[in-house]
């Protein structure tokens, strides 16, 4: 996801359905913190910390037990607060997916996507809307490569996901081709 869909997602009326309400905000927590399921489900305030007038969420990750400490975000801040900076206990993975897929759906976040995938040993070409996607699973992903977009270093990337090595971080990383090409054409080679 992009900043721009994001703002769809976390700008649609909602008030209706407070389920969706709950997933999509912690769906929006979850990307701009680039945390696990598993870690910003449990968000509660002993993890909340104020260091020289910044927020920050300092917590170990519940996977790998590595210490994160991740600025918090201006919006993200305001949806914590909204919660009590606690995580609802009823967070379920499975519904928040499921949700989430109807809520991206309701954002018209509808591009089609295709893919390749190999059936019977034959490559076929597959297209799908991006809304039927959605999961849980892209806040990392979404996060990092926000975070990339937007020039902070892998090094102090790595340092928020929690990923031991580059390498990992850089399958969490998804630029299309245009983002590529973009980023590259501000390089100095191409000037």
């Amino acid at each position: 996801f992009d900043s721009l869909e994001l703002d769809k997602i976390y700008n649609l009326d909602l008030s209706h359905n407070e389920r969706f309400e709950l997933y999509r905000d912690f769906f929006i927590i979850g990307c701009y913190t680039a945390l696990r399921y598993s870690d910003f489900s449990r968000i509660a305030p002993k993890y909340i910390v104020e260091k020289e007038g910044r927020n920050y969420i300092s917590m170990k990750t519940m996977k790998t037990k590595t210490l994160v400490e991740i600025p918090i975000k201006p919006l993200v801040y305001s949806i914590l607060k909204k919660y009590n900076f606690t995580s609802p206990r009823k967070l379920n993975r499975d519904l928040m997916n499921l949700s989430l897929k109807k809520i991206c759906k309701m954002a018209e976040i509808n591009q089609d996507v295709t893919f390749t995938e190999e059936i019977g040993g034959k490559f076929v070409d597959k297209t799908i809307k991006k809304y039927s996607l959605v999961s849980s699973k892209l806040c990392r992903k979404t996060g990092a490569t926000l975070l990339y977009l937007n020039e902070a270093p892998l090094l102090e990337i790595k340092s928020i996901t929690g990923h031991s090595q580059i390498s990992q971080l850089l399958d969490y990383i998804s630029l299309s081709e245009i983002e590529i090409a973009e980023r590259l054409s501000k390089n100095p080679f191409f000037r």
